[in-house]
Order: structure tokens, then sequence, then C-alpha cells
């Protein structure tokens, strides 16, 4: 320890005497090493952290981690997300597990009342009575709602907030328990606060309020998805997350195996003896996979996983290009120490004690650059995190500093001490003792063999920067490409609004109305130059399909009985600016009462008649039992509404009064201005 304590002495000495040098390397290594810190923080938050919960290692999952919102209809193959029915009848029934929970797949955004105050927006999520118990979760005051409290749909009006939401709304107040809630016209009752830290079950998001599974008529009105009869309606609502937690001893291989008894039970039992042998066949493909559930469900984990790899790449190309440039510069200031060197071998120091002071130095200087790259690393992966989520799904990370990360860094921090400082200290040290010494020697600046080395990682160092600069190129003509496509309609003076009535009170027909009567008064407002609605909108990361029979086709696969829809109103084409290639588009005489019609886009019209004139012909759109058969009166060109990248799917559209499934439960309008959207 003397002789460290002598070494780091004299190195830091060294750097002192050589400044600017010392800043030169600390910024180039501090700029690699804080990259990989900032994106392994942001990876192990997202991707590798356990849940703060108890034993996370005992929790499984029954539905699709990277699965993100639900939908109402038929999933066969392997499950994604489950219904509440099945829920809850796995949770009854099960034998590995000591508890079983679910919690809806997205994150709503609720408009609440506290106490006597104002209107605000709350974001939270619908979870199971017995949510907090399964996942071992303590409430810092108060209590949780337990499955005692499920005396039925409506019985247990009570919240639990997140210990945030206590601190940024109520200041820490323990007085919170006992406040009154309004959400949606139902008074709730706050009665507890979680753990600090704890988010919930999904990473990224960060509910303020929790309510409990019964309370789901009340808070999503109009809507009942505790409970499904699938003699009267084959599609069900699928929109749970489900977890489990495995008994002492119980394997994830012997829970797999009575899940497939039980959910086999479940779905035969479910849908009526008089289906067809087609479709009862199609019905029963469907089973759950048991997963492991420590780090949680995380909505498209695998995509960001992939942009997180390819970043953590890059940052290890400019690691390794900072490294090589300090390595050149160590074996230039070698060269200045040649004499030093000579002269300390010459009274006694052993070569093998020199490189022992160069690599110190070396690993000094990392040190030091990895301190300050983990000074900026916090606030890096904080702008990483904004900039991989889009604006309108923002996520909360715990990026901060814990163990995982503080390991990493120190083991990049020595790694990239040792890369760059073993081979200048071995060159360094390998001189000719009596050239030397000569005050006409060469020393080490003509060693051809040194010489060849220092090409050598010059050569390296142009090619990893060769190798970044090509990147770079690809990857701003990939931002360059995307920005030149062509949507098929023009974007400018172009403003979406979502509309959902249901939360106001609206149902059936009052609903339809509601949305006539919002469109016709925006019609008339000044600089409005056209209005539309449809349900999915434009960009909003939702769509529809359904199970569909074409007139004079027959299919081959399974994607030719299938396609995407939107249920859309009059003039919605001409709003957008999207030509009609062949009839018209809906109108006004477009009601319930009317013939059933649909305008078809040029993909689905390729796909399903060729070169053939589709105008007159008919489609029929299947929904569980219910059956609609629509003439095609329109083509539309194709445009791009979902997605940048992908083709444009077959895709067919419909009055919004003429749909399957009721009436919409929240649309959104497409207003065309007259001038720019920043004179609005």
């Amino acid at each position: 320890m003397q002789t460290l304590v002598q070494d780091v002495r004299y190195a830091l000495r060294q750097f002192a005497r050589n400044p600017m040098f010392t800043l030169v390397a600390v910024l180039s290594l501090a700029l690699g090493i804080g990259a990989n810190t900032a994106i392994f923080s942001v990876m192990n938050a997202a991707l590798l952290k356990a849940l703060p919960v108890h034993k996370p290692g005992e929790l499984v999952m029954l539905t699709d981690p990277s699965r993100a919102g639900g939908g109402t209809g038929l999933e066969t193959g392997v499950r994604t997300v489950l219904s509440y029915s099945e829920f809850a009848q796995l949770r009854d029934h099960t034998a590995t597990m000591s508890g079983m929970c679910a919690a809806e797949t997205g994150l709503n955004r609720w408009q609440v009342r506290i106490a006597d105050g104002s209107q605000e927006e709350a974001p939270g999520k619908l979870v199971s009575e017995d949510y907090f118990s399964v996942l071992g979760v303590e409430p810092v005051i108060g209590r949780f709602f337990t499955e005692q409290d499920a005396a039925g749909p409506g019985a247990d009006p009570y919240v639990v907030i997140s210990y945030d939401y206590w601190q940024r709304r109520f200041g820490g107040n323990p007085g919170v328990v006992g406040t009154p809630l309004s959400l949606y016209g139902t008074t709730l009752t706050i009665i507890g606060v979680a753990a600090p830290g704890f988010r919930g079950e999904t990473v990224g998001e960060d509910p303020g309020i929790w309510l409990p599974m019964m309370m789901e008529p009340m808070a999503k009105p109009g809507r009942d998805w505790l409970h499904e009869d699938l003699s009267k309606e084959m599609a069900k609502a699928m929109w749970l997350h489900v977890f489990g937690r495995l008994k002492p001893g119980i394997t994830k291989a012997q829970a797999q195996s009575e899940i497939d008894v039980l959910f086999r039970g479940i779905i035969e039992n479910g849908y009526p003896g008089t289906l067809s042998p087609e479709k009862r066949k199609e019905v029963l493909d469907q089973h759950v996979v048991v997963r492991d559930a420590r780090t949680g469900a995380f909505a498209g984990r695998d995509a960001f996983s992939r942009q997180l790899l390819v970043l953590l790449g890059v940052a290890g190309l400019v690691l390794l290009i900072a490294s090589a440039n300090v390595a050149n510069l160590l074996l230039a200031r070698a060269a200045a120490r040649s004499k030093e060197v000579g002269i300390r071998l010459s009274i006694g120091a052993s070569r093998s004690r020199l490189i022992r002071q160069f690599l110190t130095e070396s690993l000094l200087l990392s040190a030091i650059s990895g301190v300050v790259g983990l000074m900026v690393a916090n606030s890096a992966a904080q702008v990483l995190t904004a900039l991989l989520f889009p604006p309108k799904t923002p996520r909360t990370l715990s990026t901060g500093l814990d163990f995982g990360v503080l390991a990493f860094t120190v083991g990049v921090t020595v790694l990239t001490g040792v890369l760059f400082g073993l081979a200048p200290a071995i060159q360094g040290t390998r001189i000719s003792l009596s050239d030397t010494l000569k005050e006409s020697g060469r020393g080490v600046t003509n060693s051809g063999k040194r010489l060849t080395f220092q090409k050598g990682v010059v050569v390296a160092q142009v090619a990893l920067s060769l190798l970044l600069v090509v990147g770079a190129g690809l990857f701003l003509r990939t931002l360059w490409n995307l920005q030149s496509v062509q949507l098929g309609y023009s974007k400018n003076n172009l403003l979406l609004v979502r509309v959902n009535g249901l939360t106001a009170g609206y149902k059936d027909a009052r609903l339809a109305n509601l949305y006539r009567d919002i469109a016709d008064r925006l019609r008339v407002l000044p600089g409005v130059r056209g209005l539309a609605y449809s349900e999915n909108g434009i960009f909003n990361g939702t769509d529809s399909g359904d199970e569909i029979q074409v007139e004079g086709f027959t299919p081959r696969t399974d994607d030719d009985r299938g396609s995407a829809f939107d249920r859309i109103s009059p003039a919605y084409f001409s709003t957008l600016g999207v030509p009609l290639l062949l009839g018209r588009e809906f109108s006004d005489q477009d009601t319930a009462s009317s013939p059933r019609v649909c305008v078809v886009n040029q993909a689905f019209a390729k796909r399903f008649f060729g070169g053939n004139n589709p105008i007159g012909k008919h489609v029929t759109q299947i929904f569980g039992y219910q059956k609609s058969t629509m003439e095609i009166i329109g083509v539309a060109k194709d445009a791009r509404d979902h997605s940048l990248r992908e083709e444009v799917p077959e895709r067919f559209y419909v009055p919004v009064e003429q749909s399957l499934g009721g009436v919409v439960p929240s649309i959104y309008f497409a207003i065309r201005t007259k001038v720019s959207l920043s004179r609005c």
C-alpha cells in the first residue's frame, strides 16, 4: 500500500506538470465512459432492475409483458392479455400460486376533483383488490384495499395513491387518509399511500392513483368489462396483465402445466356448443404462457432493448476511439520520458516496477475520467429517456445511481485504464539503455517497432471513426427519408382533437348526437375550412381490424380473412385531402337506417380485386356473432395514417353510424384550418 500511495502521488505530480495533456485525456475518456454509463443506466432501469416488491423472483406473468393496451374480439394462439372473467377463474382455482392479481395494460388520464377543489388530471389505473398483497407492497400510511373489500361492482369506492403523488399533490400531509375524490360523479375515499419507489407493475409508468377493479363501471362509464356472456357475444374484452406469485418449492414449469389445464377448461366451457366445428377449432386455439415477471411489464420491451443495444455499441466505439487517442498521447509522452526511464533502469529499477508505475498513472487518469463521466451520466440518461420515448407517451425511469450502475461504471473505467495504458507502459519501458543515455542516441522515437505500433493505433482510430461517420450518415439518411415520406395528404394546418363522450355520461344515441353537435359547432368557427372525425385518428397508436369475407375472393391464408378498418364521418377524405380514385365518399345520407356501404383503399382493392373495378362489390364484416354486408361505393388513394415505415395495409372504412359493435366511445376530430395553426 505504501508503494501504491507513492505511485499515486507521483502520477498526480506528473498530471499537474502537464495540465493540457491531463485535460484532453480526461475529457476524451469522460465522454466515452459517461455515454456508456448513461445508456446502461437506462437499460438497467428499463430492462434489468427488479420491481421494488417483496421477493420479485417469485413473480410470474400469464400475459405478454411487452403488450400495451387492450382490445375487444378474439385472440388466438398465445394470449397476450386476458379478460377479467378469465383472470378471476384462474385466480380462484390455481393451486401452484399463493396469489394472483391483475392490472390494466394501460394508464388512464382521469379527470378528478379532490375534496372541493377544481378539476385536475390524475394518471391512474384499475387493479384487482389483491394487487398490493400479491406484489408484497406495504403502505406508508393508511391501508390498501383487499379481496374482502370486493363485495361487488361499485361496492368498494376506495383509492390508494402513490408516494410521489402524495408528496406532490398533498405535500406529504398524513391527514390525506379519508380525503374524498370525485371521478365522473362517483365519490371515492383515499385510504392509503403506497411505499416510496413503488410505481406499479409496469416499468416507466407513474400512476398517481389506483382504483379497485370492482369500480370499473364507474371509472369507465358506458362499459362493463367485468362480465362476459359468450353465448350472446363471441368477442370478449381483453385488457388485463395478470401476475402470480409461485408458492415455495413450485417451479415455473409446474405452474405452466396447471395453467394449461385450467385455461383449456375455461375456453371450452366459455363458448357455446352451437359453434360450427371450424369456429370451435379456431376459438380453442388459445393458450397462456407463464413468464418470469421479476422485472415487471414494459410495453415495447423488445424494440426498446434493440435501440439501447445499438446505442451501447455506438458508445462503445466512441470509448474505443477515445482510448486509442489517449494511448497515442501516452506513447508520445513516453517518448519524452525516455531518459527518465533509462536513468531509473540504470540505478536498479526493474522493468515490471516501471510498468506498474505507468499503469497506475493510466488507471488514475481513467478513474478521474470515470468520476467526471458519472457526474454527467444521470442528466444524460434523463435526456436519453426523453428522446427514446414518444412525447405523447412520456415515461419515468429510475435511472439514478445504484449498485448495478456503479459496478458497470467501475468495470468500464478499469477496463478502459488497462486498455489504453498497458501498451504504452510496455512500449515505454522497452528501450535500449545505452542508446537512451547517449545524448545523440535515437531514443524511443526512432524505434521502428514503436513507430509501427503507433501507426497501428492511428489506423485503428481512423477505422473506428470512419465506421461511426458511416453509421451517422446512414442514420441521417434514414431521418431524411422518414421526413420525406409522402403521407398521401397535407399535414399543414391540420389539428387533431380527441373527445370521449362516455366519460361525460353520454350513451348510445345521445353519444352519436353529441359528436354530430360538436362537429356542427366547430364547422362554423372562423378559420375552419373542413372538419371530420374517426375512431382511430391519425398516428395515435390505435387501430382496428376484423374478419371479412369479400365477394368473389377465395382466401388462401389467414391473412386473406382479415383487414384493418376505421369508422369515419362524412367528408373525412375531403377534409384530410385524400383523393378518391373511384366512386364517392360518405355523405349525411349514409345513416343507420340506410343501406350499408363502405370505402376501401388502394391496397384493399389491389389485394382482393386485382385489377378489377370493386365498385358495387360487397364486403362482409364479421365481429363475433354479428355480420354486416356492405357495398363498396368508393376507392381512396393509399394514405399513411398509422406508420411511416411499414407498407400501407389493406383498409376499409365504414360510416360511424353503420358500424358493428355499437356507438364509438371516443373519436378524433380532424380540423383543417384556413391559416397556420400558430395563428389560430
